[in-house]
C-alpha cells in the first residue's frame, strides 16, 4: 500500500538529485552522468504496483486530491519509462560529451560543435561542420536511439497502451490531434508572411536567398553577429538585472537563484534551468557566445528560474515540481520575447532604430514556432505505434514543409523531447501571446517596466504549476488557449 506523503515527500527528493545531476553533467563539471544510480536509488517511485495504485486512487478521487494526483500518476510514468532506459541516456550521454568531429584537420567537440557553427562565417565550412555532426550523429549515437526508442514503446505497452502518443495525450489531459489540427492553419495564414520576411532577412544579414539556403546556415542567422554591438556579453547580467529591477525584484536578494555562465567545451549549447529545490536552489545556466541569440537565452531561462525562485513554499510538492510545463514555458518565453519589444530597446539597450533587429528577431520567431508545429506532426507519426522504418524521411518531409529549408533525415530521433515537449512549447506560445496581450492591456506596452505588472506575474509565479495553461488562459478573460492573439503578434510585427 503507497503511503502518498511518504512518497510525495520522496518525489522531491528524486527531482533533486536527477536535476543536481543533470546540472553538474550538462553544466560540464563531470563527464559521466549517473543517472541511473539516482533512478536505482529512488526505484520504489516507479514500481508497477505504485503506478496501478496512484492509477487506481486518482479514478476513484475528485477535486483538489484528483488534480494532484493526476500530476503524480504523470510524473509516475514519465519515470518509470526513463528507469527502463536509464543505462542506455548514461551510455549516450558520456557517448556524446566524448564524442569530436574532424573538420580540415581541426577536432571540434560534437556539443560545441554547434557553438563553432554558429559563430562560422564562412557558408562551405558551416555546412561541413554540420555534415560530420549528421555523420557523428548517424554513425554514434542512431544505434542507441533506435534501441531506446524501442524499448520505451515496448515499456508503453507494458503499461496498457497501444502508442506512446495516446499515453502522453491521456497522462498530459491534451488531445495532440486536436492541438496539432488548431494550430495547422497558423502554417497557412502565415505562409506570405514567412517567405516574404525569411527571403528578405536571410539576404540582408548573411547574403543568402531563401531559395539558396541550407540548414547548415540558419544558427549561423540566428546568432545575429550583425547585432553583437547592442547585446554585449559584458552588458547582460546588468541588463537581465535592470529589467528586473522594473518590476520590483532585485536579483542580488534572491539568493536561491546561483547563475552559471562559465564557457566550458563539455558544457551544453543548449541553456536550461535546474530547479534542485523549489524554490530555495535553483541553477540558470547558458553557454556564453555573445549576440542577441545569448541573450534570448538567458532571458528565457531566466523566465524559468524567475518562475521557480518564487513559487510559494507552501504549495504541495505535486504543484511546485510537476503540473503542466507548459506554464512555467510560458514564463520563460514572456521573458525571452523582451529583446522583441522596442521599447525595451530603447530603454535596457539604448536602441533608438530598432526596424531591422525586430524584423529579423520577429521573423525568427516566426520560424521557431512554424519548426514546433511541424515537429508536433511529426513526432505524431513517429509516436503512432509502428515501426521506426521510412519515419527518417516523414522527419525530412514534414520539417522541411515548415521551415521551408531542407532537414537531413538523420537527425530524426536526435531531434526529438521526451513526453511530447514540442505540445508543451506550443501551448506555452499560445499562452505567452495572450499574456502578453493581457499585460500590454493592462500596464501599456512597457509593462516590464511597471511594479504592478511584476506583482501580478509574481502572484501567478506564487502557484507554480498548480493549474494548466488552458485554466490561466481563462483568467486572463480568453475562452482557453485561443491562437488568434499568437497570429496577432506575428501579423503586427511583420506586416
Amino acid at each position: 500500500m503507497v503511503d502518498l506523503e511518504q512518497y510525495r515527500q520522496e518525489v522531491e527528493v528524486f527531482l533533486g538529485e536527477l536535476d543536481k545531476e543533470s546540472y553538474l553533467h550538462f553544466a560540464g563539471h563531470k563527464e559521466e552522468a549517473n543517472f541511473s544510480g539516482v533512478y536505482e536509488k529512488h526505484k520504489e517511485l516507479f514500481a508497477r504496483s505504485a503506478i496501478e495504485e496512484i492509477q487506481e486512487l486518482e479514478e476513484k478521487a475528485g477535486g483538489e486530491e484528483k488534480r494532484r494526483l493526476g500530476y503524480l500518476l504523470l510524473f509516475s510514468m514519465e519515470h518509470f519509462l526513463g528507469q527502463e532506459v536509464k543505462e542506455i541516456q548514461d551510455q549516450m550521454a558520456m557517448q556524446e560529451a566524448r564524442a569530436k568531429i574532424d573538420v580540415q584537420g581541426q577536432e571540434i567537440g560534437y556539443r560545441y560543435s554547434h557553438v563553432v557553427q554558429m559563430n562560422e562565417p564562412d557558408p562551405e565550412r558551416r555546412a561541413l561542420i554540420e555534415s560530420r555532426r549528421v555523420e557523428a550523429t548517424e554513425r554514434e549515437l542512431n544505434p542507441n536511439y533506435v534501441r531506446l526508442w524501442e524499448q520505451v514503446y515496448s515499456a508503453t505497452r507494458d503499461l496498457g497502451y497501444e502508442s506512446y502518443a495516446r499515453m502522453f495525450s491521456s497522462l498530459k489531459r491534451v488531445d495532440f490531434q486536436q492541438l496539432a489540427q488548431q494550430l495547422e492553419p497558423i502554417l497557412d495564414r502565415t505562409d506570405d508572411l514567412y517567405l516574404e520576411n525569411m527571403d528578405h532577412v536571410l539576404r540582408q544579414e548573411i547574403g543568402i536567398s531563401l531559395q539558396e539556403v541550407r540548414r547548415s546556415d540558419i544558427p549561423y542567422l540566428m546568432r545575429g553577429k550583425e547585432f553583437d554591438a547592442y547585446f554585449r556579453a559584458e552588458r547582460m547580467m546588468e541588463v537581465f538585472y535592470h529589467t528586473l529591477k522594473g518590476l520590483g525584484v532585485d536579483l542580488d536578494e534572491q539568493k536561491s537563484i546561483i547563475v552559471d555562465a562559465e564557457p566550458r567545451e563539455k558544457k551544453s549549447p543548449r541553456a536550461f534551468c535546474a530547479p534542485v529545490k523549489i524554490p530555495q536552489e535553483i541553477y540558470l545556466v547558458i553557454m556564453p557566445s555573445g549576440g542577441q541569440d545569448d541573450y534570448e537565452a538567458f532571458f528565457h531561462e531566466g523566465g524559468h528560474a524567475q518562475h521557480f525562485a518564487n513559487v510559494s513554499s507552501r504549495q504541495a510538492i505535486e504543484y511546485r515540481y510537476l503540473g503542466d510545463n507548459s506554464v512555467t514555458e510560458a514564463y520563460a518565453f514572456l521573458f525571452d520575447h523582451l529583446p522583441k519589444n522596442r521599447y525595451w530597446l530603447e530603454r535596457m539597450l539604448g536602441i533608438e532604430r530598432w526596424e531591422r533587429f525586430l524584423r529579423f528577431s520577429h521573423t525568427l520567431n516566426l520560424l521557431s514556432l512554424r519548426r514546433y508545429i511541424a515537429k508536433l506532426q511529426y513526432e505524431l507519426k513517429l509516436h503512432d505505434g509502428t515501426p521506426l522504418e521510412g519515419k527518417d524521411e516523414l522527419y525530412t518531409e514534414i520539417l522541411s514543409r515548415g521551415v521551408l529549408v531542407e532537414y537531413p533525415k538523420e537527425m530524426f530521433l536526435k531531434d526529438v523531447d521526451e513526453s511530447f515537449y514540442c505540445a508543451n512549447y506550443l501551448r506555452a506560445w499560445i499562452l505567452e501571446a495572450q499574456l502578453e496581450e493581457y499585460l500590454k492591456g493592462e500596464y501599456g506596452e512597457a509593462w516590464f517596466g511597471e511594479k504592478k505588472a511584476g506583482d501580478f506575474l509574481r502572484e501567478l509565479w506564487s502557484y507554480g504549476q498548480k493549474y494548466r495553461a488552458d485554466e490561466l488562459a481563462k483568467e486572463l478573460g480568453y475562452q482557453g488557449l485561443d491562437i488568434d492573439p499568437l497570429i496577432r503578434q506575428a501579423d503586427d510585427a511583420l506586416s
